[in-house]
């Protein structure tokens, strides 16, 4: 048996998809999303996803002072539906994004709203390529939702129920992402969502 391409050490038991060759499993757990790009298609890597544990919010958490009752939950149940389907999508053509990609443009969007509370009319801008083209992705998937929704309502979805939605998405992520400095695990959920095409007449 050969041995593993990362420490030379030990047995290699394990085809790593992120290095094209074999490593040990002490090294996969080690450096998985960390020093290796690790696939999404890796079944060591969805094996790992299986046995992961939420995490709990941190102390202090960000936005904490918006709070998520189960009414508001339940108000924004579709909307948020649709925002995480769509960050699933844009996971899927843009497979180098991170958790923490994800996180920066969620938070821009945060920001931007919580600034248009104040009266000002400011966009934050998420700071890396990534994160800037899934913010772009969601704010044009908002327009869209909002025009579908004026057809069906008569009415622009409220701004409270937006910033709610997104610090759910934000809550979510903190909830479920495994902290690596490569880690896709608040995306891997999301890419295994599905919605039904009419859910954005139905918001709240």
């Amino acid at each position: 048996m050969s041995q593993c391409q990362i420490c030379n050490n030990r047995k290699a038991r394990r085809a790593c998809p992120a290095i094209g060759g074999l490593i040990c499993p002490q090294c996969c757990a080690t450096d998985r999303e960390e020093k290796l790009d690790c696939p999404y298609e890796c079944g060591y890597l969805a094996e790992s996803r299986e046995h992961s544990k939420e995490r709990a919010l941190p102390d202090p958490f960000p936005n904490s002072d918006i709070r998520l009752s189960e009414e508001v939950i339940a108000k924004i149940d579709n909307l948020a539906a649709l925002l995480l389907y769509e960050t699933g999508v844009a996971a899927k053509a843009d497979p180098a994004m991170l958790d923490s990609d994800a996180g920066e443009a969620i938070e821009a969007i945060i920001k931007t709203y919580r600034t248009a509370r104040t009266g000002l009319i400011y966009e934050s801008r998420a700071g890396n390529p990534y994160a800037a083209r899934l913010q772009d992705r969601l704010t044009a998937a908002v327009r869209e939702l909002d025009t579908r929704y004026q057809q069906a309502q008569s009415h622009p979805i409220p701004e409270s129920m937006l910033l709610a939605s997104f610090v759910f998405m934000q809550r979510l992520l903190l909830s479920v992402q495994n902290s690596r400095s490569r880690g896709r695990a608040f995306l891997h959920h999301v890419r295994s969502l599905s919605v039904d095409s009419d859910r954005a007449t139905r918001l709240g």
